[in-house]
């Protein structure tokens, strides 16, 4: 059974600005190892953490829940690997600490 759990706004505003920051993080960096990825990865999905690609799978479900099972409590960032501009992309994030 889940249980809800209730958060300070303070805190979950911190988490906002956090999770902004990350992403913003992790785009960049993604950006900067596109042109590697694209001859490694095209078509797949890749998890990125503290500006590396800590796994990759061609299946975006397989690939969160392994990574969420992996590193707990880390920010990842999933990503399909495709020419389209970052910016244009739907995010796809796993944090998972937060909510447990």
């Amino acid at each position: 059974m889940n249980e809800s759990k209730i958060f300070p706004a303070s805190l979950i505003q911190k988490w906002n600005e956090s999770a902004k920051e990350n992403i913003q993080r992790e785009l960049a960096a993604f950006r900067v190892m596109l042109p590697d990825l694209l001859l490694e990865n095209r078509g797949q999905f890749v998890a990125l953490s503290e500006g590396k690609v800590i796994d990759h799978d061609a299946n975006e479900f397989a690939l969160a829940e392994r990574v969420s099972q992996k590193f707990p409590g880390k920010f990842v960032l999933i990503q399909k690997v495709v020419e389209t501009d970052p910016s244009e992309l739907p995010i796809e994030t796993v944090e998972c600490s937060v909510w447990r």
